[in-house]
Protein backbone atom coordinates (compact mmCIF):
# COMPACT_ATOMS: atom_id res chain seq x y z
CA UNK A 1 0.00 0.00 0.00
CA UNK A 2 1.22 3.50 -0.83
CA UNK A 3 2.13 5.56 2.25
CA UNK A 4 -0.29 8.40 1.45
CA UNK A 5 -3.19 5.90 1.29
CA UNK A 6 -2.14 4.40 4.63
CA UNK A 7 -1.88 7.83 6.22
CA UNK A 8 -5.26 8.89 4.80
CA UNK A 9 -6.77 5.76 6.34
CA UNK A 10 -5.18 6.52 9.72
CA UNK A 11 -6.49 10.08 9.47
CA UNK A 12 -9.97 8.57 9.14
CA UNK A 13 -9.26 6.53 12.29
CA UNK A 14 -8.14 9.70 14.08
CA UNK A 15 -11.36 11.45 13.00
CA UNK A 16 -13.48 8.57 14.29
CA UNK A 17 -11.62 8.54 17.61
CA UNK A 18 -11.98 12.32 17.87
CA UNK A 19 -15.75 11.89 17.59
CA UNK A 20 -15.73 9.63 20.65
CA UNK A 21 -14.98 12.62 22.92
CA UNK A 22 -18.49 13.90 22.19
CA UNK A 23 -20.25 10.51 22.14
CA UNK A 24 -18.53 9.31 25.33
CA UNK A 25 -19.43 12.54 27.15
CA UNK A 26 -23.06 11.95 26.13
CA UNK A 27 -22.98 8.30 27.26
CA UNK A 28 -21.43 9.07 30.64
CA UNK A 29 -24.50 11.11 31.56
CA UNK A 30 -26.39 7.83 31.87
CA UNK A 31 -23.89 5.42 33.46
CA UNK A 32 -20.50 5.16 35.17
CA UNK A 33 -17.21 5.09 33.20
CA UNK A 34 -16.39 1.40 33.71
CA UNK A 35 -19.98 0.31 33.20
CA UNK A 36 -20.08 2.29 29.97
CA UNK A 37 -16.90 0.61 28.74
CA UNK A 38 -18.23 -2.83 29.65
CA UNK A 39 -21.44 -2.26 27.69
CA UNK A 40 -19.46 -0.90 24.75
CA UNK A 41 -16.88 -3.70 24.68
CA UNK A 42 -19.44 -6.44 25.30
CA UNK A 43 -21.40 -5.25 22.26
CA UNK A 44 -18.18 -5.13 20.22
CA UNK A 45 -17.14 -8.63 21.27
CA UNK A 46 -20.54 -10.12 20.40
CA UNK A 47 -20.42 -8.57 16.90
CA UNK A 48 -16.79 -9.61 16.32
CA UNK A 49 -17.38 -13.21 17.35
CA UNK A 50 -20.51 -13.43 15.22
CA UNK A 51 -18.93 -11.97 12.08
CA UNK A 52 -15.23 -12.86 12.33
CA UNK A 53 -15.14 -15.67 14.89
CA UNK A 54 -14.45 -18.29 12.21
CA UNK A 55 -10.91 -16.93 11.89
CA UNK A 56 -10.13 -18.14 15.42
CA UNK A 57 -9.64 -21.60 13.89
CA UNK A 58 -6.34 -20.24 12.46
CA UNK A 59 -5.20 -18.81 15.79
CA UNK A 60 -1.68 -19.85 16.82
CA UNK A 61 0.26 -19.35 20.05
CA UNK A 62 2.24 -16.35 18.82
CA UNK A 63 -0.84 -14.44 17.64
CA UNK A 64 -2.67 -15.35 20.85
CA UNK A 65 0.12 -13.88 23.00
CA UNK A 66 0.32 -10.77 20.81
CA UNK A 67 -3.43 -10.24 20.97
CA UNK A 68 -3.47 -10.62 24.75
CA UNK A 69 -0.61 -8.12 25.15
CA UNK A 70 -2.36 -5.59 22.90
CA UNK A 71 -5.60 -6.20 24.78
CA UNK A 72 -3.91 -5.50 28.11
CA UNK A 73 -2.60 -2.12 26.95
CA UNK A 74 -5.85 -1.39 25.11
CA UNK A 75 -8.01 -2.10 28.15
CA UNK A 76 -5.90 -0.22 30.70
CA UNK A 77 -5.57 2.74 28.33
CA UNK A 78 -9.30 2.93 27.72
CA UNK A 79 -10.26 2.60 31.39
CA UNK A 80 -7.82 5.34 32.43
CA UNK A 81 -8.87 7.58 29.54
CA UNK A 82 -12.61 7.18 30.22
CA UNK A 83 -12.19 7.99 33.93
CA UNK A 84 -10.07 10.97 32.93
CA UNK A 85 -12.69 12.31 30.51
CA UNK A 86 -15.30 11.96 33.25
CA UNK A 87 -13.39 14.02 35.82
CA UNK A 88 -11.57 16.70 33.83
CA UNK A 89 -12.23 19.36 31.21
CA UNK A 90 -12.47 18.79 27.47
CA UNK A 91 -9.40 21.03 26.94
CA UNK A 92 -7.26 18.97 29.31
CA UNK A 93 -8.47 15.63 27.97
CA UNK A 94 -7.77 16.77 24.40
CA UNK A 95 -4.27 17.98 25.22
CA UNK A 96 -3.25 14.95 27.26
CA UNK A 97 -4.66 12.53 24.70
CA UNK A 98 -2.67 14.35 22.01
CA UNK A 99 0.51 13.95 24.08
CA UNK A 100 0.81 10.41 22.72
CA UNK A 101 2.79 11.93 19.83
CA UNK A 102 5.38 13.24 22.29
CA UNK A 103 5.42 10.08 24.41
CA UNK A 104 5.69 7.52 21.61
CA UNK A 105 9.32 8.31 20.53
CA UNK A 106 10.56 7.73 24.08
CA UNK A 107 8.60 4.51 24.52
CA UNK A 108 9.72 3.34 21.08
CA UNK A 109 13.34 3.79 22.16
CA UNK A 110 12.69 1.80 25.35
CA UNK A 111 11.00 -1.07 23.50
CA UNK A 112 13.05 -1.28 20.29
CA UNK A 113 16.22 0.61 21.27
CA UNK A 114 15.68 2.65 18.11
CA UNK A 115 15.25 6.40 17.92
CA UNK A 116 13.33 8.65 15.58
CA UNK A 117 15.21 10.98 13.25
CA UNK A 118 16.30 14.44 14.41
CA UNK A 119 13.64 16.15 12.30
CA UNK A 120 10.92 13.82 13.58
CA UNK A 121 11.86 14.67 17.18
CA UNK A 122 11.88 18.41 16.38
CA UNK A 123 8.53 18.06 14.65
CA UNK A 124 6.99 16.25 17.63
CA UNK A 125 8.24 18.97 20.02
CA UNK A 126 6.85 21.77 17.84
CA UNK A 127 3.56 19.92 17.34
CA UNK A 128 3.22 19.39 21.11
CA UNK A 129 3.78 23.12 21.70
CA UNK A 130 1.06 23.88 19.16
CA UNK A 131 -1.24 21.38 20.87
CA UNK A 132 -0.62 23.09 24.22
CA UNK A 133 -1.48 26.52 22.80
CA UNK A 134 -4.51 25.15 20.98
CA UNK A 135 -6.08 23.45 24.00
CA UNK A 136 -4.90 25.99 26.62
CA UNK A 137 -5.48 23.57 29.52
CA UNK A 138 -5.59 24.72 33.13
CA UNK A 139 -2.36 24.39 35.08
CA UNK A 140 -3.80 22.57 38.10
CA UNK A 141 -4.05 18.75 38.12
CA UNK A 142 -6.85 16.57 39.44
CA UNK A 143 -7.41 12.82 39.51
CA UNK A 144 -8.84 12.88 35.99
CA UNK A 145 -5.70 14.56 34.66
CA UNK A 146 -3.47 11.96 36.30
CA UNK A 147 -5.54 9.16 34.74
CA UNK A 148 -5.19 10.78 31.31
CA UNK A 149 -1.42 11.23 31.69
CA UNK A 150 -1.08 7.57 32.63
CA UNK A 151 -3.25 6.55 29.67
CA UNK A 152 -0.96 8.51 27.35
CA UNK A 153 1.98 6.31 28.33
CA UNK A 154 -0.12 3.16 27.96
CA UNK A 155 -1.32 4.23 24.49
CA UNK A 156 2.29 4.87 23.44
CA UNK A 157 3.17 1.29 24.41
CA UNK A 158 0.09 0.08 22.54
CA UNK A 159 1.13 1.87 19.35
CA UNK A 160 4.69 0.54 19.58
CA UNK A 161 3.60 -3.06 20.04
CA UNK A 162 0.97 -2.72 17.32
CA UNK A 163 3.82 -1.68 14.99
CA UNK A 164 5.96 -4.65 16.10
CA UNK A 165 3.25 -7.36 16.04
CA UNK A 166 1.79 -6.44 12.63
CA UNK A 167 5.12 -5.83 10.87
CA UNK A 168 5.50 -7.98 7.75
CA UNK A 169 2.06 -9.62 7.82
CA UNK A 170 -0.86 -9.21 5.43
CA UNK A 171 -3.11 -11.96 6.78
CA UNK A 172 -6.70 -10.83 7.35
CA UNK A 173 -7.17 -13.82 9.67
CA UNK A 174 -4.36 -12.55 11.92
CA UNK A 175 -5.78 -9.02 11.84
CA UNK A 176 -9.21 -10.37 12.84
CA UNK A 177 -7.76 -12.48 15.65
CA UNK A 178 -5.69 -9.60 17.04
CA UNK A 179 -8.78 -7.38 17.11
CA UNK A 180 -10.99 -10.08 18.67
CA UNK A 181 -8.44 -10.94 21.36
CA UNK A 182 -8.10 -7.29 22.35
CA UNK A 183 -11.77 -7.22 23.25
CA UNK A 184 -11.65 -10.68 24.86
CA UNK A 185 -9.24 -9.09 27.33
CA UNK A 186 -10.78 -5.63 27.70
CA UNK A 187 -14.41 -6.67 28.21
CA UNK A 188 -13.86 -8.50 31.54
CA UNK A 189 -11.33 -5.81 32.57
CA UNK A 190 -14.05 -3.17 32.19
CA UNK A 191 -16.51 -5.31 34.18
CA UNK A 192 -14.03 -5.90 37.01
CA UNK A 193 -13.15 -2.19 37.04
CA UNK A 194 -16.83 -1.32 37.31
CA UNK A 195 -17.40 -3.70 40.23
CA UNK A 196 -14.24 -2.62 42.10
CA UNK A 197 -13.88 1.12 41.46
CA UNK A 198 -17.39 2.41 40.78
CA UNK A 199 -18.65 3.06 44.31
CA UNK A 200 -22.15 3.76 43.03
CA UNK A 201 -22.38 0.23 41.66
CA UNK A 202 -23.44 -1.07 38.25
CA UNK A 203 -25.90 1.65 37.32
CA UNK A 204 -27.42 2.30 33.91
CA UNK A 205 -30.17 4.68 32.87
CA UNK A 206 -31.39 3.25 29.57
CA UNK A 207 -31.93 6.20 27.29
CA UNK A 208 -31.99 6.69 23.52
CA UNK A 209 -28.90 8.92 23.69
CA UNK A 210 -26.98 6.23 25.60
CA UNK A 211 -27.83 3.68 22.90
CA UNK A 212 -26.73 6.09 20.15
CA UNK A 213 -23.48 6.74 22.02
CA UNK A 214 -22.81 3.01 22.47
CA UNK A 215 -23.69 2.20 18.87
CA UNK A 216 -21.28 4.76 17.42
CA UNK A 217 -18.41 3.94 19.78
CA UNK A 218 -18.87 0.19 19.35
CA UNK A 219 -19.37 -0.08 15.60
CA UNK A 220 -17.22 2.77 14.32
CA UNK A 221 -14.70 3.72 17.02
CA UNK A 222 -14.01 0.15 18.17
CA UNK A 223 -14.65 -2.30 15.33
CA UNK A 224 -14.04 -0.24 12.18
CA UNK A 225 -11.19 1.85 13.60
CA UNK A 226 -9.47 -1.16 15.18
CA UNK A 227 -9.51 -3.12 11.91
CA UNK A 228 -8.15 -0.17 9.94
CA UNK A 229 -5.43 0.56 12.49
CA UNK A 230 -4.35 -3.07 12.86
CA UNK A 231 -4.23 -3.64 9.09
CA UNK A 232 -2.85 -0.28 7.97
CA UNK A 233 -0.50 1.19 10.60
CA UNK A 234 2.37 -1.05 9.45
CA UNK A 235 2.33 0.66 6.04
CA UNK A 236 3.62 3.96 7.45
CA UNK A 237 6.15 5.02 10.06
CA UNK A 238 5.35 5.07 13.77
CA UNK A 239 6.31 8.75 13.92
CA UNK A 240 3.78 9.65 11.22
CA UNK A 241 1.09 7.49 12.79
CA UNK A 242 1.54 9.10 16.23
CA UNK A 243 1.37 12.61 14.71
CA UNK A 244 -1.80 11.67 12.83
CA UNK A 245 -3.37 10.33 16.02
CA UNK A 246 -2.35 13.54 17.81
CA UNK A 247 -4.65 15.46 15.44
CA UNK A 248 -7.66 14.21 17.42
CA UNK A 249 -8.06 17.41 19.52
CA UNK A 250 -8.21 19.57 16.38
CA UNK A 251 -10.77 17.30 14.75
CA UNK A 252 -12.74 17.08 18.02
CA UNK A 253 -12.86 20.88 18.25
CA UNK A 254 -14.18 21.10 14.69
CA UNK A 255 -16.83 18.48 15.49
CA UNK A 256 -17.79 20.46 18.62
CA UNK A 257 -18.10 23.57 16.44
CA UNK A 258 -20.46 21.73 14.10
CA UNK A 259 -22.40 20.35 17.09
CA UNK A 260 -22.89 23.48 19.19
CA UNK A 261 -21.67 26.35 16.98
CA UNK A 262 -18.93 27.60 19.32
CA UNK A 263 -16.40 29.53 17.15
CA UNK A 264 -12.66 28.93 17.30
CA UNK A 265 -10.64 31.20 19.60
CA UNK A 266 -7.48 33.11 18.51
CA UNK A 267 -5.22 30.74 20.51
CA UNK A 268 -6.77 27.78 18.69
CA UNK A 269 -5.86 29.22 15.30
CA UNK A 270 -2.30 29.95 16.47
CA UNK A 271 -1.93 26.51 18.05
CA UNK A 272 -3.20 24.80 14.91
CA UNK A 273 -0.68 26.66 12.73
CA UNK A 274 2.19 25.71 15.06
CA UNK A 275 1.03 22.10 15.21
CA UNK A 276 1.02 21.75 11.44
CA UNK A 277 4.41 23.47 11.31
CA UNK A 278 5.57 20.57 13.49
CA UNK A 279 4.24 18.07 10.97
CA UNK A 280 5.98 20.03 8.21
CA UNK A 281 9.26 19.91 10.15
CA UNK A 282 8.94 16.19 10.80
CA UNK A 283 7.89 14.94 7.38
CA UNK A 284 8.07 17.52 4.60
CA UNK A 285 11.15 19.61 5.40
CA UNK A 286 13.52 16.57 5.40
CA UNK A 287 12.22 15.60 1.93
CA UNK A 288 12.87 19.12 0.63
CA UNK A 289 16.41 19.03 2.02
CA UNK A 290 16.97 15.60 0.50
CA UNK A 291 15.78 16.86 -2.88
CA UNK A 292 18.04 19.91 -2.76
CA UNK A 293 20.99 17.73 -1.74
CA UNK A 294 20.30 15.33 -4.63
CA UNK A 295 20.23 18.21 -7.13
CA UNK A 296 23.48 19.63 -5.75
CA UNK A 297 25.20 16.31 -6.36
Amino acid sequence: MRPYLAESSLLLVSAIWASTFLFTKIGLDFTTPSCYLFLRFAAVLIVLLAVFGRHLKQLNKQTAIQGLVLGLFFGIGFILQTYGIKYTTVAKSSFMTGLVAATTPFIYWLVERKSFSRWQVIGVIVATAGLLIFTNPEKSLNVGDICLLASTVIWAYYLCYMEIFTRGTSSFAKTSNLVILQFVVTTPMALISSLVFDTSGFQVVWDKMLLISLAFNALFASILASFIQTAIQKHTTLARASLIYAMQPFIASFIAYLYDGVPFKPNEYVGAVIFFCGIFAAEIFPLLLKGRHAKAN
